[in-house]
């Protein structure tokens, strides 16, 4: 588990020192569970945001998106989610199946990182 926790930490260094070209990047830690969602909240309404961007693994929990969600009160967010059913996304926002497919597509053709 240290590995794959290693691996994603690693990724999201690579895409802050990518993104802090273009914009300032606050990037507290990895998530790992519902408490670490709350206070990455907490550190991102401190900083005054304009954007969140997240990313949901596989295996995550609902709840830790859910968490970071309420948490940042109204500061923008975007979602990225992988393998995910059409229905947990449905959910999770609150759209229709038909406005998610929509959704994936575009965010599909946006988030790509080459090694």
């Amino acid at each position: 588990m240290e590995k794959l926790l290693a691996a994603l930490n690693k990724s999201a260094l690579k895409l802050k020192k990518r993104l802090e070209k273009d914009c300032e990047i606050v990037y507290p830690f990895l998530v790992k569970n519902e408490s670490d969602a709350k206070k990455a909240g907490k550190i991102f309404l401190e900083n005054e945001l304009d954007i969140v961007l997240m990313y949901h693994a596989t295996y995550v929990y609902n709840a830790m998106s859910m968490a970071l969600i309420d948490e940042i009160k109204g500061i923008f967010h975007v979602l990225f989610l992988s393998q995910v059913s059409l229905q947990v996304f449905s959910e999770l926002l609150c759209l229709s199946p038909t406005a998610m497919i929509f959704l994936l597509d575009f965010f599909s053709h946006l988030y790509y990182i080459p090694s």
